[in-house]
Protein backbone atom coordinates (compact mmCIF):
# COMPACT_ATOMS: atom_id res chain seq x y z
CA UNK A 1 0.00 0.00 0.00
CA UNK A 2 1.15 3.70 -0.64
CA UNK A 3 1.80 6.77 1.52
CA UNK A 4 -1.57 8.20 -0.75
CA UNK A 5 -3.86 5.39 -0.43
CA UNK A 6 -2.31 4.69 3.59
CA UNK A 7 -3.08 8.84 4.37
CA UNK A 8 -6.43 8.23 2.66
CA UNK A 9 -7.15 5.79 5.07
CA UNK A 10 -6.13 8.09 8.05
CA UNK A 11 -8.31 10.81 6.81
CA UNK A 12 -11.50 8.64 6.79
CA UNK A 13 -10.44 7.35 10.21
CA UNK A 14 -10.21 10.68 11.47
CA UNK A 15 -13.53 11.53 10.65
CA UNK A 16 -12.50 14.49 8.67
CA UNK A 17 -10.86 16.51 12.13
CA UNK A 18 -9.46 19.32 10.67
CA UNK A 19 -5.30 19.99 11.87
CA UNK A 20 -7.13 23.34 13.37
CA UNK A 21 -9.02 21.24 15.34
CA UNK A 22 -6.21 19.00 16.69
CA UNK A 23 -4.32 22.15 17.49
CA UNK A 24 -7.26 23.55 19.34
CA UNK A 25 -7.49 19.87 21.63
CA UNK A 26 -3.33 20.26 22.53
CA UNK A 27 -3.76 23.63 23.38
CA UNK A 28 -6.09 22.85 25.74
CA UNK A 29 -4.24 20.17 27.42
CA UNK A 30 -1.54 22.83 27.56
CA UNK A 31 -3.71 25.27 29.20
CA UNK A 32 -4.75 23.00 31.73
CA UNK A 33 -0.95 22.16 32.20
CA UNK A 34 0.03 25.30 33.23
CA UNK A 35 -3.19 25.63 35.57
CA UNK A 36 -2.06 22.46 37.33
CA UNK A 37 1.74 23.52 37.25
CA UNK A 38 2.52 20.59 35.07
CA UNK A 39 5.31 21.31 33.10
CA UNK A 40 4.76 17.61 30.58
CA UNK A 41 2.46 14.76 30.45
CA UNK A 42 3.24 11.11 29.18
CA UNK A 43 0.04 9.49 27.83
CA UNK A 44 -0.58 6.02 26.23
CA UNK A 45 -4.01 5.12 26.32
CA UNK A 46 -5.06 4.87 22.84
CA UNK A 47 -7.98 6.85 22.88
CA UNK A 48 -6.30 10.09 24.03
CA UNK A 49 -3.63 9.78 21.43
CA UNK A 50 -6.34 9.28 18.79
CA UNK A 51 -8.47 12.62 20.09
CA UNK A 52 -5.35 14.91 20.79
CA UNK A 53 -3.28 13.87 17.15
CA UNK A 54 -5.14 11.51 14.87
CA UNK A 55 -3.33 8.27 15.41
CA UNK A 56 -4.98 5.48 16.56
CA UNK A 57 -2.38 3.09 17.61
CA UNK A 58 -2.07 1.03 20.79
CA UNK A 59 1.90 0.68 20.90
CA UNK A 60 2.99 4.71 21.13
CA UNK A 61 3.66 7.30 23.41
CA UNK A 62 3.04 11.07 23.34
CA UNK A 63 5.10 13.51 25.37
CA UNK A 64 3.53 17.10 25.24
CA UNK A 65 4.79 19.82 27.11
CA UNK A 66 3.07 23.68 28.14
CA UNK A 67 5.89 25.11 25.79
CA UNK A 68 4.74 23.52 23.01
CA UNK A 69 6.77 20.73 22.32
CA UNK A 70 4.91 17.19 20.95
CA UNK A 71 7.03 13.78 20.82
CA UNK A 72 5.53 10.83 19.68
CA UNK A 73 7.32 7.06 20.08
CA UNK A 74 5.91 4.62 18.24
CA UNK A 75 6.87 1.04 17.55
CA UNK A 76 9.32 0.28 14.49
CA UNK A 77 6.65 -1.58 12.71
CA UNK A 78 4.16 1.17 13.09
CA UNK A 79 5.54 4.01 11.96
CA UNK A 80 5.47 4.71 8.35
CA UNK A 81 1.19 4.32 9.06
CA UNK A 82 1.35 6.05 12.21
CA UNK A 83 3.21 8.97 10.45
CA UNK A 84 0.25 9.57 8.09
CA UNK A 85 -2.10 9.62 11.22
CA UNK A 86 -0.78 11.43 13.27
CA UNK A 87 -0.47 15.72 13.34
CA UNK A 88 2.71 15.68 15.23
CA UNK A 89 6.27 16.17 13.25
CA UNK A 90 8.44 14.77 16.02
CA UNK A 91 7.89 11.16 15.70
CA UNK A 92 10.67 9.02 16.59
CA UNK A 93 10.81 5.24 16.45
CA UNK A 94 11.20 1.88 18.65
CA UNK A 95 11.93 -1.65 19.12
CA UNK A 96 10.79 -4.00 21.80
CA UNK A 97 12.63 -2.92 24.94
CA UNK A 98 13.98 -0.23 23.77
CA UNK A 99 11.80 3.46 24.82
CA UNK A 100 13.49 3.03 28.16
CA UNK A 101 16.90 4.31 26.40
CA UNK A 102 14.17 7.39 24.26
CA UNK A 103 12.40 8.02 27.83
CA UNK A 104 15.77 8.76 29.48
CA UNK A 105 17.10 10.71 26.95
CA UNK A 106 13.58 12.87 26.48
CA UNK A 107 14.02 13.61 30.31
CA UNK A 108 17.38 15.71 29.49
CA UNK A 109 16.09 17.11 25.92
CA UNK A 110 12.86 18.65 27.40
CA UNK A 111 14.57 19.57 30.64
CA UNK A 112 12.20 17.94 33.61
CA UNK A 113 12.43 19.66 36.44
CA UNK A 114 11.57 17.65 39.55
CA UNK A 115 8.08 16.97 40.14
CA UNK A 116 7.00 18.68 36.80
CA UNK A 117 5.64 15.43 34.93
CA UNK A 118 2.10 13.80 35.05
CA UNK A 119 1.95 10.04 34.09
CA UNK A 120 -1.01 8.32 33.46
CA UNK A 121 -1.65 6.51 36.99
CA UNK A 122 -5.02 4.94 36.29
CA UNK A 123 -4.53 3.51 32.85
CA UNK A 124 -0.88 2.05 33.53
CA UNK A 125 -0.34 -0.99 34.88
CA UNK A 126 1.25 -0.92 38.05
CA UNK A 127 4.39 -2.45 36.79
CA UNK A 128 4.48 -0.52 33.48
CA UNK A 129 3.82 2.65 35.56
CA UNK A 130 6.79 1.80 37.72
CA UNK A 131 9.19 1.12 34.80
CA UNK A 132 8.06 4.23 33.24
CA UNK A 133 8.44 6.64 36.43
CA UNK A 134 12.27 4.92 37.81
CA UNK A 135 13.14 6.45 33.86
CA UNK A 136 12.54 9.71 34.51
CA UNK A 137 13.32 9.61 38.57
CA UNK A 138 12.35 12.81 40.21
CA UNK A 139 10.78 14.37 37.92
CA UNK A 140 7.39 12.32 38.28
CA UNK A 141 5.28 13.81 40.27
CA UNK A 142 4.20 11.76 43.21
CA UNK A 143 2.76 14.10 45.67
CA UNK A 144 -0.58 14.42 44.58
CA UNK A 145 -3.25 11.82 42.95
CA UNK A 146 -5.00 14.25 41.47
CA UNK A 147 -1.78 14.93 39.22
CA UNK A 148 -1.98 12.57 36.88
CA UNK A 149 -2.28 12.54 32.83
CA UNK A 150 -5.79 11.06 32.36
CA UNK A 151 -7.09 13.76 34.44
CA UNK A 152 -5.31 16.87 32.77
CA UNK A 153 -6.53 15.28 29.20
CA UNK A 154 -10.09 14.55 30.74
CA UNK A 155 -10.34 18.07 31.78
CA UNK A 156 -9.21 19.60 28.85
CA UNK A 157 -12.12 18.11 26.71
CA UNK A 158 -15.02 18.20 29.51
CA UNK A 159 -16.76 20.89 27.87
CA UNK A 160 -17.93 19.60 24.98
CA UNK A 161 -17.42 21.48 21.62
CA UNK A 162 -21.22 21.95 19.28
CA UNK A 163 -19.51 19.80 16.51
CA UNK A 164 -18.74 16.85 19.48
CA UNK A 165 -22.11 16.95 21.40
CA UNK A 166 -23.90 16.39 17.92
CA UNK A 167 -21.60 13.05 18.04
CA UNK A 168 -22.88 12.22 21.53
CA UNK A 169 -26.10 12.89 20.68
CA UNK A 170 -25.84 11.00 17.44
CA UNK A 171 -24.07 7.84 19.63
CA UNK A 172 -27.37 8.01 22.37
CA UNK A 173 -29.81 8.22 19.16
CA UNK A 174 -27.64 4.69 18.39
CA UNK A 175 -28.30 3.14 22.05
CA UNK A 176 -32.01 3.86 21.87
CA UNK A 177 -32.22 2.60 18.85
CA UNK A 178 -29.78 -0.57 20.19
CA UNK A 179 -32.28 -0.72 23.08
CA UNK A 180 -35.24 -1.11 20.85
CA UNK A 181 -33.86 -3.82 19.01
CA UNK A 182 -33.16 -5.63 22.28
CA UNK A 183 -37.03 -5.29 23.44
CA UNK A 184 -38.11 -6.68 20.02
CA UNK A 185 -35.83 -9.64 20.05
CA UNK A 186 -35.86 -9.70 23.74
CA UNK A 187 -38.49 -13.42 23.74
CA UNK A 188 -38.20 -16.61 25.66
CA UNK A 189 -35.97 -19.83 24.32
CA UNK A 190 -33.30 -16.71 23.14
CA UNK A 191 -29.83 -16.76 24.55
CA UNK A 192 -28.07 -13.97 26.24
CA UNK A 193 -25.73 -14.05 23.02
CA UNK A 194 -28.16 -14.29 20.23
CA UNK A 195 -29.62 -11.15 21.55
CA UNK A 196 -26.31 -9.50 22.10
CA UNK A 197 -25.54 -10.49 18.11
CA UNK A 198 -28.68 -9.13 16.96
CA UNK A 199 -27.87 -5.87 18.56
CA UNK A 200 -24.58 -5.54 17.25
CA UNK A 201 -25.54 -6.15 14.10
CA UNK A 202 -28.26 -3.79 13.90
CA UNK A 203 -25.99 -0.97 15.83
CA UNK A 204 -23.48 -1.40 12.97
CA UNK A 205 -25.35 -1.24 9.87
CA UNK A 206 -26.89 1.94 11.54
CA UNK A 207 -23.40 3.32 11.66
CA UNK A 208 -21.93 2.73 15.20
CA UNK A 209 -18.55 2.42 15.23
CA UNK A 210 -16.41 -1.02 16.47
CA UNK A 211 -15.65 0.30 19.73
CA UNK A 212 -19.35 0.51 21.00
CA UNK A 213 -19.47 -3.47 23.49
CA UNK A 214 -22.88 -4.17 25.75
CA UNK A 215 -23.73 -6.23 28.55
CA UNK A 216 -26.81 -8.47 28.59
CA UNK A 217 -27.40 -10.66 31.81
CA UNK A 218 -31.14 -12.65 32.54
CA UNK A 219 -33.13 -13.22 34.93
CA UNK A 220 -30.47 -14.71 37.98
CA UNK A 221 -27.78 -13.09 36.06
CA UNK A 222 -29.64 -9.60 35.49
CA UNK A 223 -28.48 -9.13 39.37
CA UNK A 224 -24.36 -8.67 38.37
CA UNK A 225 -23.04 -5.20 37.34
CA UNK A 226 -21.59 -5.86 33.94
CA UNK A 227 -22.99 -9.07 32.66
CA UNK A 228 -21.20 -10.23 29.34
CA UNK A 229 -23.57 -12.37 27.37
CA UNK A 230 -23.45 -16.20 27.55
CA UNK A 231 -25.25 -19.03 26.30
CA UNK A 232 -28.32 -18.48 29.20
CA UNK A 233 -31.78 -19.09 27.73
CA UNK A 234 -33.98 -16.21 28.06
CA UNK A 235 -36.68 -17.96 30.61
CA UNK A 236 -38.78 -15.45 32.87
CA UNK A 237 -36.81 -12.71 33.03
CA UNK A 238 -35.74 -9.57 33.64
CA UNK A 239 -33.40 -9.10 30.91
CA UNK A 240 -31.00 -6.12 31.38
CA UNK A 241 -29.37 -4.52 28.30
CA UNK A 242 -26.71 -1.88 28.86
CA UNK A 243 -25.21 -0.67 25.82
CA UNK A 244 -21.94 1.71 25.62
CA UNK A 245 -22.47 2.81 21.64
CA UNK A 246 -19.26 4.43 20.50
CA UNK A 247 -20.02 6.70 17.07
CA UNK A 248 -17.26 8.80 15.37
CA UNK A 249 -15.25 8.43 18.61
CA UNK A 250 -17.69 9.95 21.36
CA UNK A 251 -19.28 7.79 23.63
CA UNK A 252 -22.86 7.34 25.16
CA UNK A 253 -24.00 4.83 27.72
CA UNK A 254 -27.69 3.55 28.20
CA UNK A 255 -29.35 0.65 29.98
CA UNK A 256 -32.71 -0.59 30.41
CA UNK A 257 -34.43 -3.40 32.09
CA UNK A 258 -36.60 -5.44 30.06
CA UNK A 259 -39.67 -7.53 31.39
CA UNK A 260 -41.06 -10.76 29.78
CA UNK A 261 -44.49 -11.84 30.07
CA UNK A 262 -44.66 -13.40 33.61
CA UNK A 263 -42.15 -10.89 35.78
CA UNK A 264 -43.48 -10.26 38.94
CA UNK A 265 -44.79 -7.13 40.51
CA UNK A 266 -41.70 -6.68 42.90
CA UNK A 267 -39.75 -6.85 40.06
CA UNK A 268 -41.83 -4.07 38.35
CA UNK A 269 -41.73 -2.10 41.89
CA UNK A 270 -38.26 -2.29 42.20
CA UNK A 271 -37.60 -0.94 38.58
CA UNK A 272 -40.06 1.90 38.65
CA UNK A 273 -38.76 2.79 42.37
CA UNK A 274 -34.92 3.15 40.55
CA UNK A 275 -36.26 5.07 37.77
CA UNK A 276 -37.79 7.69 39.86
CA UNK A 277 -34.33 7.40 41.82
CA UNK A 278 -31.84 7.78 39.07
CA UNK A 279 -34.57 10.98 37.44
CA UNK A 280 -34.32 12.91 40.98
CA UNK A 281 -30.73 12.30 40.84
CA UNK A 282 -30.90 13.51 37.03
CA UNK A 283 -32.65 16.49 37.51
CA UNK A 284 -29.71 18.03 39.75
CA UNK A 285 -27.60 17.93 37.10
CA UNK A 286 -27.15 21.59 35.83
CA UNK A 287 -24.04 23.66 35.72
CA UNK A 288 -22.56 24.49 38.94
CA UNK A 289 -24.28 21.87 40.64
CA UNK A 290 -21.80 19.90 42.92
CA UNK A 291 -21.08 16.06 41.87
CA UNK A 292 -21.76 15.16 45.51
CA UNK A 293 -25.03 16.56 45.75
CA UNK A 294 -26.17 14.87 42.87
CA UNK A 295 -24.57 11.78 44.68
CA UNK A 296 -26.67 12.81 47.81
CA UNK A 297 -29.78 13.17 46.19
CA UNK A 298 -30.16 9.91 44.96
CA UNK A 299 -28.56 7.71 47.05
CA UNK A 300 -31.05 9.88 49.97
CA UNK A 301 -33.82 7.95 48.22
CA UNK A 302 -32.55 4.46 48.39
CA UNK A 303 -31.93 4.64 51.94
CA UNK A 304 -35.87 4.74 51.86
CA UNK A 305 -36.44 1.76 49.34
CA UNK A 306 -38.54 -1.36 50.93
CA UNK A 307 -36.36 -4.36 52.50
CA UNK A 308 -34.70 -6.93 50.77
CA UNK A 309 -33.63 -4.57 47.36
CA UNK A 310 -30.23 -3.44 47.42
CA UNK A 311 -28.06 -0.78 45.52
CA UNK A 312 -25.52 -1.77 43.34
CA UNK A 313 -23.01 1.05 44.83
CA UNK A 314 -20.79 2.84 42.69
CA UNK A 315 -20.28 6.33 40.75
CA UNK A 316 -23.58 7.47 40.57
CA UNK A 317 -22.36 9.66 37.51
CA UNK A 318 -19.78 9.55 35.53
CA UNK A 319 -18.81 11.74 32.00
CA UNK A 320 -19.40 10.13 28.36
CA UNK A 321 -17.24 11.18 25.75
CA UNK A 322 -14.17 9.90 23.97
CA UNK A 323 -13.81 7.28 26.92
CA UNK A 324 -17.30 5.64 27.96
CA UNK A 325 -15.81 7.00 31.63
CA UNK A 326 -13.97 10.07 31.81
CA UNK A 327 -14.90 13.77 33.80
CA UNK A 328 -17.11 14.66 35.82
CA UNK A 329 -16.29 11.80 37.81
CA UNK A 330 -15.76 10.15 41.18
CA UNK A 331 -12.23 8.63 41.31
CA UNK A 332 -11.81 4.73 42.52
CA UNK A 333 -13.31 3.89 45.59
CA UNK A 334 -16.02 6.66 44.60
CA UNK A 335 -15.03 8.64 47.68
CA UNK A 336 -14.23 12.43 47.87
CA UNK A 337 -16.21 15.56 46.25
CA UNK A 338 -15.40 14.13 42.66
CA UNK A 339 -13.40 15.89 39.72
CA UNK A 340 -14.22 18.61 39.14
CA UNK A 341 -16.24 19.08 41.93
CA UNK A 342 -18.71 20.75 39.76
CA UNK A 343 -20.39 20.58 36.69
CA UNK A 344 -20.45 23.00 33.57
CA UNK A 345 -22.45 23.56 30.54
CA UNK A 346 -22.10 21.19 27.80
CA UNK A 347 -19.88 18.66 29.84
CA UNK A 348 -21.91 15.22 28.65
CA UNK A 349 -22.47 12.71 31.64
CA UNK A 350 -24.25 8.96 32.39
CA UNK A 351 -27.02 8.23 35.71
CA UNK A 352 -26.36 5.65 36.51
CA UNK A 353 -23.69 3.05 37.15
CA UNK A 354 -26.07 1.34 39.92
CA UNK A 355 -28.45 -0.96 39.99
CA UNK A 356 -30.97 -2.76 42.40
CA UNK A 357 -30.89 -6.45 42.98
CA UNK A 358 -32.64 -8.84 45.26
CA UNK A 359 -31.18 -12.04 46.93
CA UNK A 360 -34.02 -13.55 45.48
CA UNK A 361 -32.47 -13.61 41.95
CA UNK A 362 -32.82 -10.97 40.10
CA UNK A 363 -31.54 -7.48 39.09
CA UNK A 364 -32.68 -4.30 37.09
CA UNK A 365 -30.84 -1.12 35.78
CA UNK A 366 -31.42 2.19 34.40
CA UNK A 367 -29.04 4.34 32.83
CA UNK A 368 -29.16 7.38 30.53
CA UNK A 369 -26.58 9.90 29.17
CA UNK A 370 -27.77 13.66 29.60
CA UNK A 371 -25.79 17.21 28.70
CA UNK A 372 -25.53 19.38 31.60
CA UNK A 373 -27.28 23.10 30.77
CA UNK A 374 -28.00 26.05 33.23
CA UNK A 375 -31.40 24.24 33.89
CA UNK A 376 -33.09 20.93 33.47
CA UNK A 377 -30.50 18.78 31.70
CA UNK A 378 -31.41 17.59 28.08
CA UNK A 379 -32.05 13.86 28.56
CA UNK A 380 -30.34 12.13 25.06
CA UNK A 381 -30.90 8.52 25.61
CA UNK A 382 -34.80 9.07 25.47
CA UNK A 383 -36.57 6.05 23.28
CA UNK A 384 -38.12 6.49 20.19
CA UNK A 385 -35.99 9.40 19.43
CA UNK A 386 -33.95 7.30 16.91
CA UNK A 387 -34.13 6.96 13.07
CA UNK A 388 -36.13 4.23 11.02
Amino acid sequence: MGESQMREMAREQNEGTTLEEYQRRLASVEQVMTKRGIDCILINASHSIKYLTGANNTCSWVFITRKGRRVAIVLESDYNYYRTQSVLDDIRKFRPHDPVGLFRALRDELGLRQNSMALEREHLRALTFDWVASCFGDAVNRDDWNICAELIVEEARAVKTAEELSKVRKAAELAAFGIQVARDNAIKSTTETELARCIYNNLFAKGAGPETFLYVGSDARSALAHNLPRQNKLVNGPVVVDIHVCYQDFFADMARTIFLDDADQEQSDAYNYLRESIALASSAVRSDASLDDIRKAFYSRLKRMPEGWVPLFGPVIHGCGVSNREMPRFRHPWEGPGYPEKLESNMTAAVSNIGLYSNRGWGVRWEDTLVVTGGEPEVLTRENRFSA
